[in-house]
């Protein structure tokens, strides 16, 4: 007889679907683990930077070209930062090969507070 030891890990399933109600896929998240969410609370901070620093750059751009490429040049770095945090493919399967700025403001809208309060949790002892 085998013995088995589960460890709880603090990892969820989070099933995402489109528009259409159609499952895209489903992804592993760990709010309570720190590294994960220092990734995350660190890729917010830099865009809030990179957000003025993008909006700058397409002001100055002189045709909508330009605009287009700033601002595809934001979801690629937006992709690759999640593929970073949750693993290569991610953003894949979460957008296929859509690039749309709406999608990534739902994505972090809806999964940040996961990791606010796995660390509000994870601090409150040391508070008290």
């Amino acid at each position: 007889m085998e013995n088995t030891i589960q460890i709880s890990t603090g990892a969820v399933k989070l099933k995402f679907t489109d528009d259409f109600g159609e499952l895209r896929g489903v992804l592993k998240v760990n709010p309570s683990d720190i590294g994960e969410a220092n990734k995350i609370f660190t890729l917010s901070m830099e865009l809030e930077e990179r957000q003025s620093e993008y909006e700058k750059k397409i002001k100055q751009a002189k045709t909508e070209k330009e605009q287009l490429e700033i601002l595809l040049e934001s979801c690629e770095y937006l992709k690759k930062s999640i593929d970073y945090i949750y693993g290569a493919g991610s953003s894949l399967m979460l957008f296929g090969e859509a690039n749309k700025f709406r999608m990534f403001e739902d994505f972090f809208k809806r999964i940040t507070p996961l990791y606010q309060k796995a660390s509000k949790e994870k601090t409150k002892k040391y508070k008290q």
